[in-house]
């Protein structure tokens, strides 16, 4: 290969890393971006389940949550303190967070934007938690 085929090897190896990087960009932990916001362990919630379980109630016009028997997958201890609530009211909405206060594994009452909840989901951060 002579040299004018060398040089152009090596500029179109820099230029596809370099459009790789700009097309498929990661982050510092080797994310892709997006993929990662939500970091921690997460229980899905079932309606009206006795354990990891949720139930909606309306008051008027306003939809209530209350979790109940809530554990973290981890200690299998209940949960305890704040902690995040993530789901969406349609399948094609993005995930709507709201914080949540739990003692003995069960929620206080949170307002919510919708009588069925898609996926329902509690956040425990893998962050120490400010009192």
């Amino acid at each position: 290969m002579d040299k004018s085929n060398e040089n152009f090897c090596v500029s179109l190896i820099i230029a596809l890393g370099l459009s790789l990087t700009i097309f498929f960009p990661i982050d510092s932990s080797g994310q892709k971006p997006g993929k990662g916001r939500y970091a921690g362990r997460r229980v899905s919630l079932s309606k009206d389940a006795r354990k990891d379980g949720y139930t909606t109630t309306t008051q008027g016009t306003q939809i209530y949550l209350e979790a109940n028997d809530v554990k973290d997958p981890t200690t299998e201890e209940l949960l305890e303190g704040l902690k995040k609530l993530l789901f969406r009211c349609r399948q094609d909405d993005p995930l709507i967070e709201r914080p949540l206060t739990f003692s003995r594994g069960r929620s206080q009452r949170v307002r919510v934007q919708c009588l069925i909840l898609i996926q329902p989901q509690i956040l425990i951060s893998d962050e120490p938690e400010s009192e």
